[in-house]
């Protein structure tokens, strides 16, 4: 039950933020963090959706890819 929700939360982390906040340390050096999380949350959204599109937006992409699984959706993110 408490490792199950660990894991969700853990989750939500490597989805929801981490993406777009490693990014943002990336792109944008001089700005608050009160601002970076608030692109850094959007920002991994759009990461997401993009990753998304890419693993399985047509029938030639997810034979190329393999289509959206778990294994994809880690190589991609990372």
């Amino acid at each position: 039950m408490i490792l199950d929700i660990l894991h969700a939360i853990i989750g939500l982390a490597f989805g929801l933020f981490i993406p777009g906040f490693l990014l943002t340390l990336i792109l944008f050096k001089k700005i608050d963090l009160l601002e970076r999380i608030a692109l850094a949350i959007g920002l991994s959204i759009a990461i997401d959706v993009l990753v998304g599109l890419f693993l399985g937006a047509n029938k030639t992409m997810k034979d190329i890819t393999g289509g959206i699984t778990e294994v994809n959706v880690w190589l991609y993110l990372v």
